[in-house]
């Protein structure tokens, strides 16, 4: 949900609202369930974090681009697509603690590290 932010506006300028909802709580399931847990790689993860900022650009100009349509649902979906992610993201919810473990290795630190008690 978090990577939808800057495509899910401009995926709504050629899709129907339902369908783009749809495909982004289906690609959150998979990620969730399938590589969440799984898969860590922090160039990616560091690249992924500026390429969401672009949702400052896309949100906005989809947004005109559908008021102008006169398409004014899609266009306040667009818009708010931030929020919206949000509200679909809550389920299913995020345990930090075992992506935190799996950076941390990828970084080098050993959990004995990690832990100054474990000793």
């Amino acid at each position: 949900m978090f990577v939808s932010q800057p495509i899910a506006p401009l995926a709504l300028l050629v899709w129907p609202w339902e369908n783009v909802i749809v495909v982004a709580i289906i690609v959150n399931l998979w990620w969730a369930l399938s590589i969440r847990y799984h898969v860590v790689v922090p160039s990616v993860a560091y690249w992924g974090a500026l390429f969401v900022r672009l949702k400052w650009i896309t949100c906005p100009v989809a947004a005109i681009l559908l008021f102008l349509r006169g398409q004014k649902l899609q266009a306040a979906i667009a818009f708010f697509w931030p929020l919206v992610v949000v509200l679909l993201s809550i389920v299913p919810t995020t345990k930090v603690g075992p992506i935190q473990k799996m950076f941390m290795k990828c970084f080098g630190y050993e959990a004995t590290a990690m832990n100054p008690l474990s000793s």
